[in-house]
């Protein structure tokens, strides 16, 4: 009676699993998808797809915005569905991050979302103001230059970005000098140093900004590829590692 009860409920599963693999490839679903989009939301995977096919990009690995469109008009999503022009929206912002942008401008964003939508742009702002609404992604003005522009973020890199600010701003703002040793340093001799350990000399900018780095609350290293960003890291860890060898030593004597 346990086996065969075993093999009823299996035999259901099965059932259920057949019914809605034959529904999803009927709209397109490749059977790898079927399979990633059952295990997602097992029995309620029709429904899911049917009514809401948008969730897939967001919910589905390997599902992005054209898929999950593909799939919504299949299932006869219209071309002009809220459901469809705020999904492109946060695709579009989805794009543009993969550009470097952590936001766009508003009149930018509807223009970028009209083209890949394929929709006029009155269309798109009344959903961009529902998108917000409903918290999917963050509207705010943002200054550029002179004045502020409205901007749209994706919710993930709005809080990113707040959250460097944020650091960036406990740094400035710090009681304590967290690196007050290097302000009296004889960099001369610090180089000098520096060389015996490395081996290598700093060219003029890089120990520039090692002394930047190391006498300033907040200090950004940026260039291109090959310049020599690792080894200017590498040269301040080491004098900041130097420095507090000889700060504890130097507590260590004196008790």
């Amino acid at each position: 009676p346990k086996r065969t009860k075993r093999v009823a409920e299996a035999w259901e599963e099965q059932k259920a699993i057949k019914e809605v693999m034959v529904f999803l490839q009927g709209v397109g679903v490749s059977t790898s998808l079927a399979v990633r989009i059952y295990k997602k939301y097992s029995d309620g995977a029709i429904t899911v797809v049917r009514n809401e096919p948008y969730r897939l990009a967001a919910d589905v690995w390997g599902i992005g915005f054209k898929t999950a469109d593909t799939i919504a008009q299949a299932v006869g999503i219209r071309h002009d569905s809220p459901e469809r022009i705020k999904a492109g929206l946060q695709y579009t912002l989805s794009e543009a991050a993969d550009d470097g942008h952590c936001f766009l401008p508003v009149p930018n964003l509807i223009t970028d979302a009209a083209k890949i939508l394929d929709l006029d742009k009155d269309l798109i702002t009344p959903c961009l103001d529902d998108l917000v609404t409903e918290e999917g992604v963050v509207r705010e003005d943002v200054p550029v230059g002179d004045y502020e522009e409205p901007g749209v973020y994706l919710v993930p890199f709005h809080r990113a970005e707040r959250s460097l600010a944020a650091g960036l701003l406990d740094l400035l703002r710090a009681d304590e000098d967290r690196m007050a040793a290097f302000q009296a340093v004889d960099w001369e001799q610090a180089v000098t140093w520096l060389h015996g350990q490395t081996g290598a000399d700093l060219a003029p900018e890089q120990e520039q900004a090692v002394r930047l780095a190391l006498t300033q609350r907040v200090a950004v290293l940026t260039g291109g590829p090959g310049c020599g960003k690792s080894f200017t890291v590498r040269s301040i860890v080491t004098l900041a590692a130097r420095s507090e060898e000889r700060r504890v030593g130097k507590e260590c004597r004196s008790r």
